[in-house]
């Protein structure tokens, strides 16, 4: 649980539809050593590299979808990699700019 947030909305999900990778940054490297967080302190003060998963890019529009279900798969594999990075779980999918392009996942 982040900060006490118990459920996330994902938005604009549809923004990654063409992209052939996809990367999340997962931690930090600081002066050499790996952290997952830091102060605005460090970020003054320390070297900062971030360290990147990598996931292949569903390469098709989900504007249209709006079961979970029908999502690509490399689409629902980065919904719930950012879920077990998070610890939160992702309640909304945002597939669009419009008000019903929206996947509610529970």
């Amino acid at each position: 649980m982040i900060n006490g947030i118990t459920e996330l909305c994902l938005m604009k999900l549809d923004v990654l539809d063409e992209f052939d990778e996809i990367k999340i940054g997962v931690s930090y490297n600081i002066n050499g050593e790996e952290v997952t967080n830091f102060s605005s302190q460090q970020l003054l003060t320390e070297q900062i590299s971030v360290n990147y998963e990598t996931y292949t890019g569903w390469k098709q529009s989900i504007k249209e979808i709006r079961n979970h279900n029908d999502l690509p798969d490399m689409a629902k594999s980065f919904i719930k990699r950012i879920e077990l990075l998070t610890r939160t779980k992702i309640r909304i999918v945002s597939v669009g700019s419009e008000r019903n392009q929206i996947i509610n996942l529970m």
